[in-house]
């Protein structure tokens, strides 16, 4: 069990790669479906992160990691995902927080539009990239196709 100051301030930073394990446990419980620990592994969060430097967002109170956004980009748009927030720190801007920095981030390298991911039955998320400005984007469908493993 996570125990958290509530009246401490929060600070938002760099996602780390040894801020792993911490985000695991955040998202089983806030993404539910939407975090495969045997896909998400911390090798693979980890490459990510190399590969975009600085962009993915990190919200502490104290020591306690409370809010995450994964963020990248394709050399034309940004990507955010996992975006999310301790259930007993919701509704305080953690969210806000966390993607504006990424968004920040983009702008610095020269992307300036992006997409964020998440579930259809996620309305939490959904909520909270609507209210710092993410639009449905109904004319844009998501596919996916697994490729198989390397032996």
């Amino acid at each position: 069990m996570l125990t958290i100051d509530k009246t401490a301030g929060i600070t938002v930073d760099a996602f780390s790669p040894s801020d792993y394990a911490a985000a695991a446990t955040l998202w089983v419980e806030a993404l539910g479906n939407g975090f495969d620990p045997e896909f998400d592994t911390a090798e693979r969060i980890t490459g990510y992160l190399r590969r975009n430097p600085g962009l993915s967002s990190a919200a502490r109170v104290g020591e306690a990691l409370i809010g995450t956004v994964l963020c990248g980009h394709d050399g034309r748009r940004g990507s955010l995902y996992h975006l999310a927030v301790h259930r007993d720190l919701r509704r305080r801007g953690v969210a806000r927080q966390v993607v504006e920095r990424s968004v920040g981030e983009l702008r610095k390298i020269g992307i300036h539009s992006g997409f964020c991911f998440t579930l259809s039955e996620n309305s939490v998320s959904q909520r909270a990239l609507e209210s710092v400005g993410f639009e449905y984007a109904p004319t844009v469908q998501y596919r996916y196709k697994g490729f198989g493993k390397i032996d």
